[in-house]
């Protein structure tokens, strides 16, 4: 995803600035492994880019990635329930 909104390579100022924004939020979702915001980050890239869509799918290894982010954070909310 990061490669379709690098906005180093746009011309477009208005197009350059929304990839300037949704960069910065993947950015920060990744550092946070925020799925649900990374996900949301996809939709919105999807929207502002449509001929992209194929380009934004994620890898097997990146599903992989998010499959286990989510286990681990419901084992923590498993574990904080029960104290």
């Amino acid at each position: 995803m990061a490669k379709v909104i690098h906005p180093d390579r746009e011309q477009n100022p208005q197009l350059r600035e929304k990839k300037e924004n949704l960069m910065k939020q993947l950015s920060n979702a990744r550092d946070k492994m925020n799925i649900a915001e990374i996900l949301y980050i996809k939709v919105l890239i999807d929207n502002i880019i449509p001929e992209n869509n194929v380009s934004t799918s994620f890898s097997d290894d990146s599903l992989k990635r998010f499959v286990k982010i989510i286990k681990q954070k419901i084992c923590s909310c498993s574990k904080h329930r029960c104290h």
